[in-house]
C-alpha cells in the first residue's frame, strides 16, 4: 500500500470471521461474572443488578437473548454491564463513555431547530440511550417470552415498578440525572411526558445538516458499493434475528409509542396480526438449541459464560425458575 493509495478491506465473510474469537467481542480484559469477586466486606459483588432481581428475571430470559437485538435495535455491548461484577460493569461504562464522547452535534432534527442539540454523554441522552435500551426490552418480554408450556403474559404492576426501580443505579452508572431517574413505572410515563417533543418520527430526522443528504440513503448506498456475494452470510443471521420481527415487535409497544413513531391504524393492525402469525417461530427460537446458536452469533463467548454464570445464580436465588 503507497501512502496515497487506500487500504485493502477483506471483503469476504466466513462462518468463523461472522462468528469470531474473544478477542473480537472484548472490549477490555476478561469479563468476572457478577458473584465471582468480593465487596470491601467479603460479600460477593453481584454487579448492577444481580441474582432475585425483576431486571435478571427479564434479561436472562431466552427470548430476550434472542430477540433483545431487534427489541431495542442495537449491538451487544451489554452483557459485561448487565451480568458482570461491579469493577467490569464499570469498565464497560466508561469504554461506552469514551466511544460516545464523539457522537454529539448541533442539531437534532434539521426540522425542528427548536429541539436544539444532543451530546451521547450528557446525562439526558445517556439516560435516555440506557431506558430505551432496557424499556422496550421489557415490552418485548411480556410479549414474546414463554414460560414452559404457557405462553407470554403480562407482568404484575408491582414487578414492572420493580423493574423500573432496579434500573436506577444502571441510569446511574452511565451518567443519568439523579432528578430525573425514575423509581416507578408511573414516574417512567411521567419521564415520557417531560421528553415527549423528543420522541417520534420526521419526514427530516435523516438529514444531514452540512449537506442535505439522507443519512439512510448514503447507508445504502455503501453497503451497496462494498457487497461481496459472501456476505449474505451475515445478511441471512440479519434476517433471521432482526428484519423478520422488526413488524412483531412494534406489536409489543405501547399505542402512544406506535403513533409517536408515525404508525397508522393500518400499520398498527398489520403489526398485530403480524406479532399473531410469528408466534410459532418466536417459541421455536426459545428452545434450547436455538437459543444456543442464536446466543452464539450475537452475544459472543464472554456473554455466553456471564449469562450462563447468571443463570445458575438467578435460579438459585429464585429456585422455583427452570433449568433451561
Amino acid at each position: 500500500m503507497t501512502a496515497n493509495s487506500s487500504p485493502v478491506i477483506d471483503k469476504i465473510v466466513t462462518e468463523e470471521r461472522l462468528l469470531g474469537s474473544e478477542r473480537r467481542w472484548r472490549r477490555f480484559g476478561e469479563p468476572a461474572p457478577a458473584g465471582k469477586s468480593l465487596n470491601g466486606d467479603g460479600t460477593p459483588d453481584y454487579g448492577v443488578f444481580g441474582p432475585g432481581s425483576m431486571v435478571w428475571e427479564v434479561l436472562l430470559h431466552p427470548a430476550t437473548v434472542v430477540f433483545e437485538t431487534v427489541a431495542q435495535g442495537t449491538l451487544q455491548l451489554h452483557a459485561p454491564l448487565w451480568f458482570g461484577d461491579t469493577p467490569t460493569a464499570t469498565r464497560m461504562a466508561g469504554h461506552l463513555r469514551n466511544i460516545h464522547r464523539r457522537v454529539k452535534g448541533d442539531v437534532i432534527d434539521v426540522g425542528m431547530p427548536e429541539l436544539g442539540g444532543y451530546a451521547a454523554t450528557e446525562p439526558r441522552d445517556a439516560m435516555w440511550a440506557a431506558l430505551t435500551e432496557l424499556h422496550p426490552v421489557l415490552w418485548m418480554y411480556e410479549s414474546f417470552a414463554y414460560h414452559g408450556d404457557g405462553g407470554p403474559r403480562q407482568l404484575t404492576e408491582e414487578q414492572r415498578d420493580q423493574y423500573v426501580r432496579e434500573l436506577g443505579v444502571y441510569l446511574r452508572l452511565t451518567g443519568a440525572s439523579a432528578e430525573d431517574i425514575p423509581g416507578s413505572m408511573a414516574e417512567l410515563d411521567a419521564l415520557y411526558d417531560k421528553y415527549w417533543d423528543f420522541f417520534g418520527h420526521s419526514d427530516t430526522m435523516n438529514i444531514v445538516p452540512e449537506t442535505g443528504e439522507d443519512n439512510q440513503e448514503l447507508m445504502v448506498k455503501a453497503m451497496q458499493r462494498n457487497w461481496h456475494p459472501s456476505q449474505q452470510l451475515a445478511a441471512d443471521m440479519l434476517h433471521e434475528v432482526y428484519e423478520q420481527f422488526r413488524t412483531p415487535i412494534l406489536a409489543s409497544f405501547p399505542e402512544r409509542i406506535q403513533i409517536k413513531a408515525g404508525l397508522s391504524q393500518v400499520q398498527r393492525t398489520e403489526a398485530v396480526k403480524a406479532l399473531d402469525d410469528a408466534q410459532p417461530l418466536i417459541r421455536e427460537l426459545q428452545q434450547p438449541e436455538s437459543e444456543r446458536r442464536i446466543m452464539r452469533m450475537m452475544w459472543g463467548p464472554d456473554a455466553i459464560m456471564l449469562i450462563e454464570s447468571a443463570r445458575e445464580l438467578h435460579r438459585r436465588a429464585l429456585p422455583w425458575l427452570p433449568t433451561s
